[in-house]
């Protein structure tokens, strides 16, 4: 027998083959921050392929800077990093944000800007936030400064900060190739102080190629003049899927038609459904290509009535005879009364994904519009193959931490969504109700505002995009308030059956808050 230790196989691979594995790590991790350095403490073997002959490991930087910054020499930090490989790079840099209005907003330390500066030739995709005057070493670069940038996301942020009078005109991404442009302006302190006339100033002074661009994010929440936003998406002919905020005055005589050919998806995040109503602005899209059509409303109870003489159902239902939609999504459209519902269902026939969030329609009420009957000659979304609802929470705190809650008159029971989900699963009902597709996946989110739950402010709270954005209190989660656990044995065997065919049903959480308004 030998007694001698044997190298485990993987000191004895080449450092070819070792630099494409620490590769192919830094990939699968490209949402944990510095990911790479885990792999230059493990033995000095490993360190020294890392650092001298893994140039592809060091062209992803993703740096998170939490609330209180040190004094650490970033910019030598980032320096070294990025010049350990002279290929292109690919940057994220994020700072996390008080949730209260009232904290001062955090930048991200000078240094970091400083370091994109001197590498901005080789900078392929880039994603940073700031104020205008921390970024202003970035943005004051001269024309052709970032050859190929083909990815910008760019925030600034100037809550709590004062708003430039006579900003420079911005060409450090005129020639950059970009594809991929994501733009977003906050300011809480402008509606009060400077009104429409310095709303959305700033993209203005941006100046951009928009050939190439086929994705855009707009979303200006400092301005008041829908038609002015609206209008800079001429500027951007080949898009394929745009994002849009949306403001809830103006002039809305100035808005001109939305015409890409290429358009397939387009998101409206307006500040209420009277807005959208009002505006017409659904009545500007002529984009021959779209089939996707996604809305969400971020002020809905506290922007007055709802106007009952255009209401958003009939908004919709003539939005519906000019286009095929496949996917729509309407959340936070808590105007929405229940007997709309119907109307909003029927005129979209051809919908393999359906999205609904209203404060007014609750679960139990929704899967009603949608569960076949024997009577009816064709099944309500007979091509529904993805379904996502909500389930707003009273006082969420107390009611997720009672699971019998859950089963209260209002709310959905796990029967009530199997008959729906059977309906469009099971062969001899889908042939009875002419359901010409399985229904796949189901989505069901728990709506909770955070501005009540954990004491963050009082005011109407929107919904945020991202929910790991928002730090939860983790007894909000606590596993035996999952609305799965409430089924029993009988309603278990039913989901898995379905399961094992392939159905998947998953639980979400959509939180609200104040601060997302401003």
């Amino acid at each position: 027998m030998n007694d001698e230790v044997q190298p485990h196989i993987i000191t004895q691979l080449a450092n070819e083959l070792l630099s494409d594995i620490f590769v192919a790590y830094s990939e699968l991790n490209h949402d944990k921050p510095l990911a790479q350095l885990l792999l230059t403490h493990v033995c000095h073997s490993w360190r020294d392929v890392a650092l001298n002959s893994a140039p592809r490991l060091w062209t992803i930087l993703y740096m998170s800077f939490g609330l209180s910054l040190s004094d650490f020499d970033y910019q030598s930090m980032i320096m070294t990093w990025l010049n350990r490989s002279v290929l292109p790079v690919d940057v994220r840099i994020e700072q996390e944000q008080p949730l209260s209005l009232f904290e001062p907003r955090r930048c991200v330390p000078p240094g970091v800007v400083t370091a994109m500066v001197s590498v901005s030739s080789r900078i392929r995709t880039l994603k940073i936030q700031g104020t205008v005057k921390s970024l202003t070493p970035l943005i004051s670069l001269p024309s052709g400064s970032f050859p190929i940038l083909t990815t910008l996301d760019l925030t600034i942020d100037q809550k709590g900060q004062d708003q430039p009078r006579n900003p420079p005109k911005v060409f450090a991404f005129a020639k950059s190739p970009l594809r991929k442009l994501n733009w977003r302006w906050c300011n809480s302190d402008s509606l009060a102080l400077y009104g429409s006339e310095y709303g959305c100033f700033l993209f203005d002074n941006f100046f951009f190629n928009g050939t190439h661009v086929t994705s855009l994010s707009l979303e200006n929440k400092s301005s008041i003049t829908p038609g002015t936003s609206w209008n800079l998406l001429t500027s951007f002919q080949n898009l394929v899927d745009c994002t849009l905020w949306f403001g809830y005055c103006g002039d809305y005589s100035s808005m001109l038609p939305l015409t890409p050919p290429n358009l397939t998806a387009f998101t409206l995040k307006s500040e209420s459904e009277a807005t959208l109503v009002e505006s017409n602005a659904l009545a500007f899209i002529d984009a021959p290509s779209l089939t996707e059509l996604h809305l969400e409303f971020l002020m809905s109870s506290v922007m007055g009535g709802y106007n009952r003489n255009n209401p958003l159902a009939s908004t919709l239902v003539a939005f519906s005879k000019r286009f095929h939609l496949t996917h729509l999504s309407l959340i936070r459209a808590d105007l929405i009364p229940p007997e709309e519902l119907p109307i909003i269902i029927n005129a979209f026939s051809s919908l393999r994904s359906f999205t609904f969030i209203a404060k007014k329609v609750v679960p139990k009420t929704f899967l009603q519009s949608l569960i076949c009957k024997d009577k009816e000659e064709q099944a309500v979304l007979p091509h529904l193959e993805f379904l996502r609802f909500g389930q707003y929470s009273e006082q969420s705190s107390n009611v997720l931490r009672n699971t019998n809650a859950l089963r209260n008159s209002n709310a959905l029971l796990p029967n009530q969504l199997l008959e729906v989900v059977e309906s469009r699963w099971l062969e001899e009902k889908m042939k009875c109700f002419r359901v010409h597709s399985r229904l796949m996946k189901v989505q069901i989110d728990r709506v909770i505002d955070l501005t009540q739950d954990q004491g963050y402010g009082n005011g109407t709270a929107v919904s945020l995009p991202r929910s790991s954005e928002v730090p939860l209190n983790p007894s909000l989660l606590d596993p035996q308030d999952e609305w799965l656990s409430t089924f029993n044995a009988e309603e278990n065997s039913r989901l898995q059956y379905l399961q094992a065919g392939g159905f998947t049903i998953v639980e979400g959480t959509l939180y609200v808050r104040e601060e997302d308004m401003i």
